[in-house]
């Protein structure tokens, strides 16, 4: 994330074993908006009850206020604070644990295995195209329960959203033709599994709304955001993971040969270099902190981007497995911490084994850089060319329809 130099640094002395220190956390943009860009400072503020996500406030702001984006955007889960996100959340959570999320592995192994040996013998490939895009939607749509050729056919709209929220006050029919397109999908999805349930995530929906218990406005915006949080930051992350460990082969090779477990490798990268920058915030009810005046109404943007290279916290600034300290901030903090860290997780480490055990380092031919959906960062289309290693491929046999004749996966 860039910023800019001139931008006014709030400043507070902390103490420590090597006496008082003088530390940048904060930068003042304009009266009412601020940027944080410490660690710690970021922990406290995302956990802070005071502070409630920006979604719906964007779109007030240039003048969408109803019809059906409005009431799908009020729905969603970056649109709810306090105990009704904690009961919305609630609802799905426990499919998304770390646990529950281990059942997606062996399928993910497959589906790598499966689309490696679609390019391996090739010698290059757009690897956003030929490997994360499927990639991302087989796993997705086999762990929620969404047939895979829905999730293909949605995943447009996903595009189109994403691209209109880049500038959103001009390309409002954009945005509501994106919308419209995804909720009309949830509302069928939701449909369908009412008259067929079933065990994953989406049959959890559809019973909890049969029941009372979750309003359909809530699960329609709760799919709508598993059709699209679910998807494009993995696909770009993928695509961040290839970029920085072409330039590491021995890191490459480490995982290859199982010297280096992909979860470390994973991590390390999620902290160098991740698809999401920051999180938006808005100030709900004035408070003071470290000396810092926050008033009922102030935007805050917490840039973990910066906040995960902090030298306070993290002792190298590179990729470096060993030396950092805590846990870095890729997937937010707080109660709106990514819903589908965990899911993430699993389908990244998998990706990544697979490539490193069949294919040499990949040396980067062309890559396009661009801005997705809510700021998210990373390639559009990433060219790569590589070696094939010796040795088969894993075998697969997972139901190509990816959500009907297969084993379930929720709890």
């Amino acid at each position: 994330m860039e910023h800019r130099q001139d931008d006014e640094a709030v400043t507070h002395d902390s103490g420590g074993s090597g006496g008082s220190v003088q530390e940048n956390w904060l930068r003042r943009q304009s009266g009412y908006f601020r940027e944080v860009i410490g660690y710690r400072e970021a922990v406290d503020l995302l956990s802070d009850p005071r502070l409630h996500t920006n979604f719906r406030h964007l779109f007030e702001a240039v003048g969408i206020t109803s019809g059906p984006l409005w009431e799908n955007v009020a729905s969603a889960l970056l649109s709810l604070n306090g105990e009704e996100h904690r009961h919305v959340r609630s609802v799905v959570a426990g499919h998304f644990t770390p646990r529950a999320t281990e059942r997606l592995r062996p399928t993910a192994r497959e589906v790598a295995h499966q689309l490696i040996e679609t390019f391996a013998s090739k010698g290059s490939c757009e690897f956003v195209t030929a490997f994360a895009t499927p990639y991302v939607i087989k796993g997705v749509s086999h762990y929620i329960g969404f047939p895979e050729t829905d999730v293909v056919a949605c995943y447009p709209f996903v595009q189109q959203f994403g691209r209109a929220m880049k500038d959103m006050g001009n390309h409002v029919e954009e945005l509501e033709r994106g919308s419209a397109g995804l909720i009309a999908y949830a509302r069928i999805a939701l449909d369908e599994r009412r008259r067929d349930p079933g065990d994953d995530v989406l049959g959890l929906l559809a019973d909890e709304v049969a029941r009372g218990s979750l309003p359909e406005p809530v699960a329609l915006g709760v799919i709508t955001a598993l059709l699209s949080a679910g998807l494009e930051p993995t696909i770009k992350q993928l695509g961040i993971l290839v970029s920085v460990l072409s330039g590491r082969p021995d890191i490459w090779d480490a995982l290859a040969s199982g010297e280096l477990a992909s979860t470390s490798v994973v991590e390390a990268v999620l902290r160098v270099r991740s698809t999401n920058q920051g999180a938006m915030r808005r100030v709900s009810e004035s408070f003071e902190y470290q000396g810092v005046r926050f008033n009922e109404g102030d935007v805050i943007l917490v840039d973990t981007g910066s906040a995960n290279h902090d030298p306070r916290q993290f002792t190298s600034d590179g990729l470096d497995l060993g030396t950092g300290r805590g846990s870095h901030l890729a997937f937010g903090f707080g109660p709106h911490f990514c819903l589908g860290a965990a899911l993430a997780r699993v389908q990244l480490q998998e990706a990544i084994h697979a490539l490193a055990e069949h294919l040499a380092c990949p040396v980067i031919v062309d890559v396009a850089e661009d801005e997705g959906q809510g700021g998210l960062v990373g390639p559009s289309s990433l060219t790569i060319s590589f070696a094939r290693r010796g040795g088969s491929l894993g075998s697969t046999s997972i139901h190509p329809d990816g959500a009907r004749g297969r084993r379930h996966v929720g709890d």
